[in-house]
């Protein structure tokens, strides 16, 4: 797809593209895909093209307008080294659940075959 052959950015296009034939395969479930889309419509939507549009309800994730390489730069710098989840539309509690396993993922990593967490943590 070549985007100067439009007279207007194809945001259905690109949404479809990204969401659908490229993680389409990966994520299988419905309600998964649904997700997916709703999540992609943030980003692919002719309102981003808008000064002060805004990606999250903080105002921290934005499209900054006109600025230079050096500029472009500062700002990515700027952004938080691990995401926050409204940046993906997502409430605060995801933060809880992402933390719950991987939490669970590094006790079962110590476990010694088959132990519970009560063992693990007895252990440790």
């Amino acid at each position: 797809m070549f985007l100067d052959e439009y007279p207007d950015i194809p945001y259905a296009a690109l949404s479809y593209t990204c969401g659908e034939c490229n993680y389409g395969g990966k994520v299988t479930d419905g309600h998964d895909r649904h997700t997916l889309m709703t999540i992609l419509s943030t980003y692919y939507n002719e309102s981003v093209q808008q000064d002060g549009y805004k990606f999250s309800p903080s105002g921290l994730y934005y499209s900054p307008r006109d600025l230079d390489y050096k500029g472009y730069l500062e700002y990515i710098n700027g952004l938080p080294a691990i995401a926050e989840p409204e940046v993906f539309g997502m409430h605060d509690n995801a933060n809880i659940t992402k933390v719950w396993r991987a939490r669970r993922a590094a006790l079962v990593g110590m476990g010694r075959g088959g132990e519970g967490e009560r063992e693990i943590v007895s252990f440790v």
